[in-house]
């Protein structure tokens, strides 16, 4: 099963939040550039940064592995 293919950049404009500084990040690089631009905005930013598929901390998949463990009763 995939993740939905959804545009988080998009949302600001879609809620109402006219004007805001939105970006779409796939490397450190764009990412860099999104939070310097942000830092300096005069409005809401919003910084969707994509990630290859299930990419996460360690932690947070040890996390993910335990759940059951962690909310049993």
């Amino acid at each position: 099963m995939s993740p939905p293919n959804v545009r988080y950049a998009d949302l600001p404009e879609a809620l109402g939040c006219d004007g805001w500084y939105t970006a779409r990040v796939t490397t450190i690089a764009e990412l860099d550039q999104a939070m310097d631009t942000a830092a300096t905005a005069d409005t809401g930013c919003c910084i969707e940064v994509v990630t290859t598929t299930y990419e996460a901390p360690p932690m947070a998949n040890q996390l993910h592995e335990n759940i059951d463990t962690l909310y049993s009763t």
